[in-house]
């Protein structure tokens, strides 16, 4: 997940946004849609959305998920 977040710099450039990628390992894709229904929620931070596909969110939310194919 890419997200963005408020700091600060004390070197003189004060207040600033940085943005940061975070990457979360599920073993499938029930499991993915499953932490996307317990840990996303609106900017309100009560509201949660109810969608039945991990690709609702997707484009809800402008995040991506990758599914990682290991070599045979």
């Amino acid at each position: 997940m890419d997200y963005e977040y408020d700091d600060f710099d004390a070197d003189g450039i004060g207040d600033i946004v940085r943005r940061d990628t975070q990457y979360i390992l599920k073993d499938s894709w029930p499991s993915v849609l499953s932490y996307l229904k317990t840990n996303i929620y609106y900017q309100d931070g009560e509201t949660k959305p109810d969608f039945d596909t991990v690709e609702e969110y997707c484009n809800e939310f402008k995040f991506r998920v990758y599914e990682r194919k290991l070599p045979r």
